[in-house]
């Protein structure tokens, strides 16, 4: 999917929590190349989210037609690609952005973020145990506790 992103216009189908959460991340990414939100929710169109506008599919369609349009809903998803397709957005021009893919991409970040705080864990813990280590070596002690620190 992340080569078709590479497009310069990115359209961004559903304004709920998956799409609300994937707009920031492509702004963070590449402001420039999302274009759109859509939604077919009229009170929803004519706002913005994040700077960005949302508006109808149709008004997307018309104004992006070579633009690739991510669908980021829970469910509906054939409807609406069914949708996009009769306002002639081309198959390969739409992709879903699937609960998965939001978990997935979710789960690692929160991986990252944990192996990150670990590491930096260990290495305080490792300082600490070389600190120990030098100031006691020569000398007879005991070292209680348990735990990879040790």
């Amino acid at each position: 999917m992340k080569n078709k992103w590479n497009q310069t216009e990115i359209i961004i189908f559903g304004v709920g929590d998956i799409g609300t959460d994937l707009c920031k991340r492509i702004l963070e990414i590449d402001a420039a190349s999302l274009k759109y939100l859509c939604d077919n929710n009229p009170e929803k169109q004519g706002r913005f989210l994040n700077g960005v506008p949302v508006v109808s599919p149709a008004e997307a369609a018309l104004t992006y037609p070579r633009g690739f349009f991510l669908i980021t809903l829970y469910n509906h998803t054939d409807e609406v690609r069914k949708q996009l397709l009769s306002l002639g957005i081309p198959e390969e021009q739409i992709e879903v952005f699937t609960k998965e893919d939001y978990i997935n991409d979710t789960d690692r970040k929160k991986q990252e973020e944990k192996k990150v705080q670990y590491q930096k864990w260990c290495e305080e813990h490792n300082s600490r145990n070389i600190e120990l280590k030098n100031k006691y070596a020569g000398k007879r002690c005991f070292i209680i506790g348990t735990g990879g620190s040790l």
